[in-house]
């Protein structure tokens, strides 16, 4: 109970476990289902960018509740995904996926539109 009264008093915290989950479970369960029996369709590429939206939101709300500013959470967010990229593009020989980079900036704004409202 006493769990539940303080993820409704802090909607960040609730927020980031919840994204975490759904991060966990689209990398774990369904991305691999559906790449194994789906893989040219429109499901496999929404999974596919799906984790780069959620993570990237989950990183903005994390500096947010750190009580760093909107401004430099939204700097810092772009340039761990840019890193990240740029990580994958050379150490994996992964091709640089402008999708993943756009989820990750629809993410940021999708949250930073939560955080201004609520």
């Amino acid at each position: 109970m006493k769990l539940i009264r303080l993820c409704l008093h802090n909607s960040r915290v609730a927020c980031i476990t919840i994204l975490f989950t759904l991060y966990l479970s689209i990398n774990k369960l369904l991305r691999p289902y559906v790449y194994l029996n789906f893989p040219e369709t429109i499901i496999a590429f929404i999974l596919g960018i799906l984790p780069n939206f959620i993570g990237a939101a989950m990183v903005f709300l994390v500096y947010l509740k750190l009580n760093i500013s909107k401004l430099k959470s939204i700097i810092f967010t772009m340039a761990i995904v840019l890193f990240m990229e740029f990580e994958r593009f050379y150490n994996q020989n992964i091709n640089f996926d402008i999708f993943d980079i756009l989820a990750s900036v629809f993410g940021i704004l999708i949250f930073i539109t939560w955080t201004t409202t609520f």
